[in-house]
């Protein structure tokens, strides 16, 4: 699958990742490091998904809480929770996540196309679906997601 990139062996390494009970992937090639969850500085006017900006080392960057963009619940456990930091798009962007729960390498034969019929709504964001240690891990399309934040700028 395109979405995927270039990968070895026919293989792909995914980030496992957790929001409430349901499992999420992002391909490991944009994931540039982890972050224990922080304070967030909210932005006026933000959209309710994006929670504000962080500044680790001093470099300002948005923070997409993604169980608010998929519609999710609340952490209930925020101290926990994990600020995934990707490059998509030339910018590096935190996403709050609930829980990280590991790195596999995945066929990419192992990964299906997702059903328009059964994911409704996020079909477009949903790049593959896998099977990951019996658990339904869909694998997120990180530029689309990025791409879809409407109109609100970080950079005004």
């Amino acid at each position: 699958m395109s979405f995927l990139g270039n990968t070895k062996n026919n293989e792909v390494q995914i980030l496992e990742f957790a929001l409430d009970d349901n499992r999420y992937g992002i391909v490991v090639s944009i994931v540039s490091e982890l972050l224990q969850y922080r304070a967030v500085q909210p932005m006026p006017r933000a959209p309710v998904y994006v929670e504000g900006i962080i500044s680790p080392r001093n470099e300002l960057m948005p923070v997409v809480d993604l169980a608010a963009y998929l519609k999710h619940g609340k952490s209930k456990q925020q101290e926990l929770d994990i600020f995934i930091i990707a490059e998509i798009l030339g910018k590096r962007t935190a996403f709050h996540v609930h829980k990280v729960i590991g790195m596999h390498l995945i066929p990419q034969d192992a990964i299906k196309k997702p059903d328009s019929s059964v994911f409704g709504d996020d079909y477009g964001i949903i790049s593959g679906i896998s099977i990951i240690e019996d658990k339904v891990v869909s694998i997120l399309d990180f530029n689309k997601i990025i791409s879809s934040i409407d109109s609100y700028s970080f950079e005004k």
